[in-house]
């Protein structure tokens, strides 16, 4: 989803990238030279007449506020517009950038897991976002290989994967406030897998960060549910 905005409308046009960095966020803090110094947000600026569209603007603020090089391309459409303090502000999802942070205007940086997210001063115009944001590091779990994990090549053994699976199932429902042992201690009941199918397109080597992206595919039926 692209929105178009038009720059002759009075009301200005602001886009902020939610950049995702496995299961952390970047946040900046607004710089003592402009309005509400000290807040914390997601990086992004306002949309110029010359912009070819918000996803070139926000590669253009990207740069010029953080030394990243972002393909206009690879950003996708996050959540809004909403509209608040006078302007109308859209989302962007980023999940790809060449450079490392460079802030150069003066302000700080964080990476900021889920819990991070909630216990700094956040801009008020972003604080709608951050339930949102919460949800999609639920689908992020990082882990590293290690020997334990390969053969003797290095390689991680085709039945890892699995396991690797398995435990980011159960920390996506964690991070949604869902906890396993509680729910067979208070229940009796508990998940048991009745399929699953794996495609092999690459192997992982030892020392290799992954990342394992959970998703809840359609509705949720009786005592059914689908996770990709």
């Amino acid at each position: 989803m692209s929105i178009q905005f038009s720059n002759t409308c009075p009301t200005p046009h602001v886009v902020a990238g939610v950049l995702f960095l496995h299961d952390k966020v970047l946040l900046t803090s607004r710089p003592a030279h402009k309005s509400s110094p000290g807040f914390w947000e997601f990086p992004g600026g306002k949309v110029e007449s010359t912009d070819a569209s918000p996803e070139h603007a926000l590669a253009r603020e990207l740069d010029e506020e953080l030394g990243m090089t972002v393909d206009p391309a690879t950003i996708t459409f996050f959540e809004g517009p909403l509209q608040g303090n006078g302007v109308t502000l859209s989302f962007y999802a980023v999940q790809t950038w060449k450079g490392e942070v460079t802030p150069k205007e003066g302000q700080a940086y964080m990476w900021a897991d889920s819990a991070a997210l909630y216990t700094v001063p956040m801009l008020p115009t972003n604080m709608p976002m951050l339930d949102h944001v919460r949800r999609r590091l639920a689908e992020w779990w990082p882990v590293r290989v290690y020997f334990e994990d390969t053969d003797a090549a290095g390689v991680v053994f085709y039945a890892t994967y699995l396991a690797y699976a398995e435990r980011a199932r159960t920390e996506f429902l964690r991070k949604l406030g869902f906890d396993h042992a509680a729910f067979i201690k208070e229940t009796g009941l508990c998940f048991v897998v009745r399929s699953c199918a794996a495609t092999y397109y690459k192997p992982a080597v030892l020392d290799d960060l992954l990342c394992v992206y959970t998703r809840l595919e359609g509705p949720i039926k009786g005592a059914r549910l689908t996770l990709h």
